[in-house]
């Protein structure tokens, strides 16, 4: 008798810590899609996202983090925030890589940037989107590829973006080494002439 009541309390226990396990993931969906892309060194790359969740999930405290690589690999991949969530702009101050949001079954809509940075020479990126739970643990991530060569992804000629130097402060060199020589020159024609006229 006193081993079934044990069986039985074990089997309770297991199933008590299957259900907790089973109610800590809610079983999110995400998509992921580029709204308007450039691959220009310095340029605001633009995209959008969605989150949804069954009923059941709505009230879970989670967490939304945005990440980014490109290939080729950099290491500095500029910066990557969230503009809007919930069909609100985001202040500034809160435009950051992570976004906090309290599940419903109404899921989430939100918009992003990215700022490339201003030496870049990607010919693809990939945005990752992580969705953590209240402890930190992925509970599922989605990815977003853009290609340079992609329909709607921008443009680049073999893979890359061409960027062009700054030429304007050699236009101003080569400008007074002009001029140096056309003075150079009118100092020789008056020398000569003062000579002619000396004879």
């Amino acid at each position: 008798m006193g081993r079934l009541r044990t069986i039985c309390v074990l089997t309770a226990l297991c199933l008590c810590m299957c259900f907790t396990c089973a109610s800590g993931a809610p079983g999110l969906s995400a998509a992921l899609s580029g709204e308007d892309w450039t691959w220009t060194p310095g340029g605001t790359s633009v995209f959008s996202g969605e989150v949804s969740c069954p009923p059941e999930s709505a009230g879970e405290d989670l967490t939304l983090v945005l990440s980014v690589t490109g290939s080729p690999a950099a290491s500095d991949m500029g910066k990557i925030v969230f503009t809007a969530a919930g069909g609100k702009k985001l202040t500034l101050r809160k435009q950051k890589d992570t976004y906090s949001w309290t599940a419903s079954d109404e899921g989430l809509q939100f918009t992003g940037n990215w700022f490339l940075p201003d030496n870049s020479r990607f010919s693809s990126a990939t945005v990752k989107l992580s969705v953590l739970d209240s402890r930190g643990a992925v509970l599922m991530e989605e990815e977003l590829v853009m290609r340079a060569d992609s329909p709607g992804a921008g443009t680049a000629a073999d893979g890359s973006v061409l960027i062009l130097p700054d030429i304007s402060r050699y236009v101003l060199y080569v400008a007074a080494a002009a001029g140096g020589i056309w003075i150079l020159a009118l100092l020789r024609v008056m020398l000569i002439r003062r000579r002619t006229r000396q004879r």
